[in-house]
């Protein structure tokens, strides 16, 4: 999920960007697009694993909690992160 994420906000800032527009505002475009997408499959996929937690057997109960946070960091990255690093690497034209 947190790769198909990024690609996904990655792709729809490229497009923004060949349509002409200027590459920081083309991150804000692209990230106010995608954004309600991106939450909504990180929340439905965490979800899933949070029922886990409820699980008698520990094993279970620590895959939950491990999949739930790193789907949140995951989450956290592609949200906050990324575009930050995207107008630090890459100087606009």
């Amino acid at each position: 999920i947190a790769v198909d994420d990024t690609i996904h906000l990655l792709s729809n800032l490229y497009r923004h960007h060949r349509m002409g527009t200027p590459w920081v505002d083309a991150i804000k475009k692209a990230h106010r697009d995608v954004r309600g997408a991106l939450v909504l499959t990180s929340v439905v996929f965490a979800g899933g694993f949070a029922v886990l937690m409820t699980s008698t057997f520990e094993f279970n109960v620590t895959l939950g909690v491990q999949m739930v946070v790193a789907t949140s960091v995951a989450l956290a990255a592609d949200l906050v992160l990324l575009p930050a690093l995207l107008v630090l690497v890459r100087k606009p034209r």
